[in-house]
């Protein structure tokens, strides 16, 4: 009596996917928005001036991209604390513009006419 084997077919690989894009859009949101406000530290003024809207712009991008993987929460914390940090760049640059560089907070006759301008 001849036995046949049965025929089994190989199972198609196990695609693990990858939870890298929403721990990078995280980790560059934390770090943007730690660098966001440094620039009233003396001696970080560049470093965060320079660094932030980058690290910003990297946890944006890399969120919008993680956000088709499984680590969706991660992609989006990381989405919003870039957001997060360059509304804080630009609030504080701001601010700083109108304290220090021109004085506008200090001469009344000068805000007056930064707001008739707008």
């Amino acid at each position: 009596m001849d036995m046949q084997q049965p025929q089994y077919t190989p199972l198609p690989p196990v695609q693990n996917p990858s939870k890298t894009l929403g721990i990078v859009s995280l980790v560059t949101g934390i770090l943007a928005l730690l660098t966001s406000c440094g620039g009233f530290a003396p001696g970080l003024n560049l470093v965060c001036c320079c660094s932030t809207p980058l690290l910003g712009i990297a946890a944006i991008v890399c969120g919008i991209l993680g956000l088709k993987t499984p680590a969706k929460t991660l992609a989006m914390v990381g989405l919003i604390l870039g957001v997060l940090s360059l509304l804080a760049v630009v609030i504080v640059s701001i601010i700083y513009g109108l304290t220090s560089a021109g004085g506008s907070l200090t001469n009344p006759d000068m805000f007056n006419n930064i707001l008739k301008n707008l």
